[in-house]
């Protein structure tokens, strides 16, 4: 790489930067290494934001140039050091004051934009443009429709709060892979079932719901048994026998995904749903308490495993909604949909 210029200019940077990151790939991997995937997209955009604002400190305070390749990995070191050990707080004002605290560090005086800066700003872009959206659905909704939404997009927001940077490489950074749908559809189970009893008024009748499966709400498809074993990595794979059959020629073929667990009984009938850890749509990852190989009896309420369909299809049009609207805001045009 040619010698760092102290003289540079923001498009100087940013250019130094990228070059730099494609230059020391092998390095820069290494200290990937601990971070999962969920994390990665989002952890990417904020460690090149902390890398420019690193580069800006260095020519302010003049130091040597020869500097600058450990000064920019020690940026790198402490920001992944960071997100890897706060990702799992449940708030997303993390509590990250402490970033010179590493004394290998070339110089004590370096002064990064903080991360927790950029988590929150995302954030707070996140839950205000929910919280417009939600202001706008009493008069963009029907009243049969109003519940629903209105649980889906507080789902919604208790989850950013609870998983920060998932959320963010989701909704900022357009990230599918952050498997934040489950979490977020529990979320809205859990507002959802707070609410019951409710009623509506549709076409001037009065429809009274009473029970999450109730046929006015169409949320779950019923309930839902399977036995199934525990496997090696303590993981329960869901083999519920009823079936989504759609597309050309039934080529989409799905097992309905588990919406709600219910219960789960091991080969003495005793109930285990205590040791969960988590569950997704399609599996259910248990405790070290629970050993592998197991039987185990699943009880869940299910949902169709179409995102366009049903219960998905609440969730999956607020996303898109949030999406849009986070897009337009950051960018100042409307975001472009492959077709």
């Amino acid at each position: 790489m040619q010698p760092f210029d102290l003289n540079g200019d923001i498009s100087y940077i940013r250019m130094y930067v990228e070059h730099f990151m494609q230059s020391n790939k092998d390095s820069i991997d290494r200290l990937y290494r601990k971070m999962n995937n969920t994390m990665l997209s989002a952890a990417q955009k904020i460690i090149s934001i902390e890398m420019e604002a690193a580069c800006k400190t260095f020519i302010e305070k003049k130091h040597n140039k020869d500097n600058i390749k450990q000064y920019l990995f020690a940026t790198i070191h402490n920001t992944i050091r960071r997100i890897n050990n706060e990702d799992k707080k449940y708030e997303y004002n993390l509590n990250i004051d402490d970033w010179s605290n590493n004394r290998s560090l070339i110089t004590n005086d370096i002064q990064l934009s903080s991360i927790k800066e950029d988590i929150e700003t995302y954030s707070k872009i996140l839950i205000n443009t929910i919280d417009t959206q939600m202001r706008m659905i009493e008069y963009n909704s029907i009243n049969a429709t109003l519940k629903l939404k209105t649980c889906m997009y507080n789902a919604f927001k208790k989850t950013i709060r609870k998983y920060p940077v998932e959320m963010i490489s989701s909704l900022v950074f357009l990230n599918r892979e952050t498997g934040m749908q489950a979490k977020i559809f529990q979320e809205f189970i859990f507002l959802l079932e707070k609410e019951l009893p409710f009623s509506f008024i549709q076409d001037n009748k009065i429809y009274k719901i009473k029970s999450l499966l109730d046929d006015d709400m169409s949320i779950f498809a019923g309930v839902s048994e399977f036995i199934a074993t525990v496997d090696e990595k303590r993981e329960i794979e869901n083999l519920t026998k009823e079936l989504y059959v759609g597309g050309r020629k039934g080529i989409y073929c799905r097992p309905y995904y588990i919406g709600k667990l219910l219960g789960i009984t091991d080969e003495n009938g005793k109930s285990i749903i205590r040791n969960v850890k988590e569950y997704g749509f399609s599996r259910i990852v248990m405790s070290n308490r629970v050993r592998p190989k197991t039987r185990v009896l699943v009880r869940h309420l299910g949902i169709l495993p179409h995102h366009q369909m049903g219960a998905l299809s609440y969730l999956n049009k607020i996303r898109r909604e949030i999406v849009d609207r986070v897009y337009y805001s950051l960018n100042g045009k409307k975001r472009a949909v492959a077709r």
